[in-house]
């Protein structure tokens, strides 16, 4: 598998485990589970998010993948950096 391929899968995981998190995290609320359990869980979920977000962009960056400028900022706005000067 290429590099860039590799990459693309790990945006796609993190999106994914993502998705999965805020599920768990509205089940959770469902069933009344414990306010601070809750709280901690969607400070992990952030700090993953960070972390994977950080990892897919330094691979990219390592890669030369992403030298021009264009795709460059529309891979750090989707990974979550918003305006990106």
């Amino acid at each position: 598998m290429e590099p860039h391929e590799l990459i693309a899968k790990l945006e796609a995981l993190g999106l994914e485990q993502d998705a999965l998190t805020v599920q768990l995290i509205e089940a959770l609320k469902e069933r009344e589970a414990i306010k601070g359990d809750i709280e901690q869980l969607e400070l992990r979920r952030l700090e993953q998010q960070g972390a994977a977000s950080s990892l897919v962009v330094e691979a990219a960056f390592a890669l030369q993948d992403i030298g021009g400028s264009k795709r460059r900022k529309a891979l750090l706005r989707r990974m979550g950096f918003g305006a990106v000067q």
